[in-house]
């Protein structure tokens, strides 16, 4: 049940940030665009008040009608976000100014018969199309603030009813290789997803383990019932296994034996030259065979065919 609560939880929290992280994302990138695709009809919107009042503007700078364009730029001015307008002669000298010149800004000809005769500025602040975005991005965290939860909680109840059959798996485990669990039926074997794959492995893996243990339990006991001594060293020659037969044989009891080195064995009728081509027979990886005259542990001798073979770690 831990283990199902721990998981179930690390789903929900990953979920929880997942999402999270990825609706800020998106609603960045979604802010960025809206204030672009915002600025571009605010100035389009802008850019035709303008074509407009230089329509006007035409005939009032011919005939230097202040008020005509004391009124122009108001119309111009009442529209939001707009602070200043500024109205040009040809030379760029101001005919009229009114409002604030720090933002952004717009330019536009006043033309008489295809000739320029003067220019509107009109001055604007991204004021309102920041209002804009931001109610679009507090919206987006308003729905984000119920939908991440929301996915989280849903992680929650799903990730429980499929973490059921991980949580039984996890408990079954412990049966792997015992040798009354032939043809062992293990939790979710019958889905066809990735713990039904799991569980079917995890059915074959018993099975070879088994086959496996009656292997080594077969081996085990030949070699144990052998009337041949059998002895199993380590690369570095100390005993780690001896069967009865050696016991017998030798006079030495496992628990003696084990942990020493098969010299106790040497009677001391061999020359050095006959262990060194010994070694060197197994050092080559290959089996030697010979007659040996060995040492009982009370002292007396006898002969043995002996077969020594080297156990080569193929893995």
């Amino acid at each position: 049940m831990m283990l199902k609560q721990s998981l179930r939880f690390r789903f929900a929290l990953l979920t929880f940030l997942a999402t999270g992280l990825l609706i800020g994302l998106v609603l960045f990138a979604y802010a960025a665009l809206s204030y672009r695709l915002f600025l571009s009809d605010y100035e389009q919107e802008i850019e035709n008040r303008m074509e407009i009042a230089a329509f006007s503007l035409e005939a009032m700078i011919k005939k230097t009608d202040y008020m005509g364009m004391v009124n122009q730029a108001n119309s111009l001015l009442v529209t939001k976000g707009v602070v200043g307008v500024r109205i040009l002669d040809v030379n760029r000298h101001p005919l009229f100014q009114k409002g604030s010149t720090q933002g952004f800004f717009l330019r536009q000809p006043i033309t008489h018969k295809r000739e320029q005769i003067g220019v509107i500025q009109v001055t604007f602040t991204n004021g309102p199309i920041k209002e804009k975005v931001q109610s679009l991005y507090l919206l987006g965290l308003l729905i984000a603030g119920i939908g991440v939860p929301f996915a989280a909680l849903l992680i929650w109840f799903i990730s429980g009813r499929q973490l059921q059959d991980i949580v039984a798996l996890s408990g079954e485990i412990h049966q792997l290789g015992n040798l009354d669990s032939e043809n062992i039926e293990l939790t979710g074997m019958e889905r066809r997803d990735e713990i039904g794959h799991l569980a079917r492995s995890l059915a074959e893996r018993n099975d070879a383990i088994r086959e496996s243990k009656k292997q080594e339990q077969l081996l085990y006991h030949a070699i144990n019932q052998s009337h041949d001594s059998v002895v199993i060293t380590n690369a570095a020659g100390t005993i780690e296994y001896v069967n009865p037969a050696f016991s017998r044989i030798t006079g030495y009891a496992r628990r003696e034996a084990i942990g020493r080195n098969p010299r106790i064995l040497q009677s001391g009728k061999h020359p050095r030259k006959f262990y060194e081509v010994m070694w060197e027979t197994l050092t080559r990886g290959e089996t030697w065979k010979g007659l040996i005259i060995n040492k009982r542990k009370n002292g007396e001798e006898y002969q043995e065919e002996a077969t020594i073979t080297p156990v080569i770690d193929r893995f």
